[in-house]
């Protein structure tokens, strides 16, 4: 009897193990058929899409996207299919429906899914986007606590744009997206505003141990950067979080800059010594390496992949260096008599700094300053389609033709500039 039991539980087991469902890892084949590679298109053009996707047993969904040259970032969501079958047809046509798209190369991706697996597929593309062009300067003035933005039409004559619940402490602009970041509320406050319909994306507030814990706001384009003292935080310009990096135990965090491939974050000790410039991949945070700092730095701004030029003071007086990243080696390019407020790039050889004493340009093969206006601890921007430069001084702007610094318009303002940016339409 025991022996005709122990039977029995082997073929229950076996008609059990038997039953069970095995994994499937064979992925969806995808084709795609239309359009043809290298074809070229227009913003506001109809793409037709032609792709058939097979499995071994089936498929569940196919998707379609216009991504960027970089094969990873989405620029438009396409036209679904939810059909279930083994063999699916998919056909559509994709609206290149963004006006802002730049001219540039995109990918047609179409992704087959069968419910465990996921294959892409991809065809080149060429999109001609509208002329890129300045849109407005836009300046954020302060009148004690409060802090508003304004923009003009291209002449100097401002209008309210949007103000802030409190004090300002700085923002950036992402053409492509029409997107500002700012940092608010003592630094303890993070905001994206969608500039083409004024509309709030993300409000975010950060708890820290200390009074003044914002540091940096920084992007590469793809991505933004908030250096507080506690921590680093990377956001894709779609508002999702992507990585959070802490300093060194009794460390904190100070400016950075973003580069193609490299982030540049200062980290020091609590009492502000003992300075390192770290050395980050700015796609997942991991550690490149790092060099020691003498100076708190004022601006940091990438030559290249792997070069970035750091300027700083020391005992009142500019510090401009560069670092060799590949090598981790820091080398001193020029020295200045004045205490460096703000810098500009004009291209990748010239800066703009403004000085307690005035503004002038720094030329990176020459290793030479040149005085070019007379504005004392002013705040900058560059507009590189037109070649203008723009210069405020307290509550008036002024602006000046690139090379020449002729002057070609001025502005009053009614608040004490405190940053100027340049909005493209891309």
């Amino acid at each position: 009897m025991r022996f005709v039991q122990i039977i029995f539980v082997f073929i229950f087991f076996a008609v059990i193990f038997s039953c069970k469902e095995e994994k499937d890892t064979t992925p969806p084949l995808v084709v795609i058929n239309e359009p043809a590679e290298g074809s070229s298109f227009d913003v506001l053009d109809q793409v037709f899409i032609s792709a058939q996707a097979s499995d071994n047993e089936q498929i569940t969904a196919i998707r379609s996207f216009l991504v960027f040259e970089d094969g990873r970032n989405i620029a438009l969501n396409g036209p679904s299919n939810g059909t279930v079958a083994p063999r699916v047809n998919f056909s559509a046509n994709m609206a290149l429906n963004d006006s802002l798209l730049p001219s540039g190369n995109y990918f047609i991706r179409i992704e087959a899914d069968d419910g465990r697996n996921v294959t892409s597929a991809f065809r080149s593309i060429q999109i001609t986007g509208i002329p890129r062009r300045k849109l407005a300067l836009m300046a954020i003035g302060h009148e004690y606590l409060n802090a508003n933005l304004y923009e003009d039409k291209n002449d100097l004559s401002f209008q309210l744009k949007m103000s802030f619940t409190r004090e300002h402490q700085q923002s950036l602009f992402i053409p492509n997206k029409q997107q500002l970041w700012s940092v608010e509320l003592g630094g303890k406050q993070l905001k994206v505003i969608q500039l083409k319909e004024n509309k709030v994306l993300l409000e975010t507030s950060f708890s820290q141990n200390f009074n003044l814990p914002y540091e940096a706001l920084a992007t590469n384009g793809s991505s933004v950067y908030y250096a507080t003292k506690e921590e680093l935080l990377a956001y894709s310009t779609s508002i999702v979080k992507r990585f959070s990096i802490f300093p060194a135990p009794n460390r904190q965090f100070g400016n950075m800059q973003v580069g193609e491939r490299y982030l540049l974050i200062e980290e020091a000790d609590l009492v502000n010594t003992n300075r390192q410039l770290r050395i980050l991949f700015n796609d997942n945070g991991a550690q490149f390496g790092s060099v020691n700092l003498s100076e708190e730095s004022e601006d940091i701004f990438f030559r290249n992949r792997n070069n970035a030029l750091i300027f700083s003071n020391s005992n009142g007086k500019g510090v401009i260096d560069e670092i060799h990243i590949e090598q981790t080696q820091i080398s001193n390019l020029y020295n200045l008599s004045d205490s460096i407020v703000e810098v500009v790039p004009l291209n990748s050889t010239q800066y703009l700094i403004s000085t307690d004493k005035g503004v002038f340009e720094f030329d990176y093969a020459s290793r030479s300053l040149l005085t070019r206006v007379n504005k004392l601890n002013a705040k900058l921007a560059f507009d590189e389609i037109n070649q203008e430069v723009f210069i405020a001084e307290n509550k008036t702007i002024y602006s000046y033709s690139y090379p020449t610094f002729q002057l070609m318009n001025t502005g009053s303002f009614a608040e004490y500039v405190s940053q100027l940016i340049v909005r493209y339409n891309y």
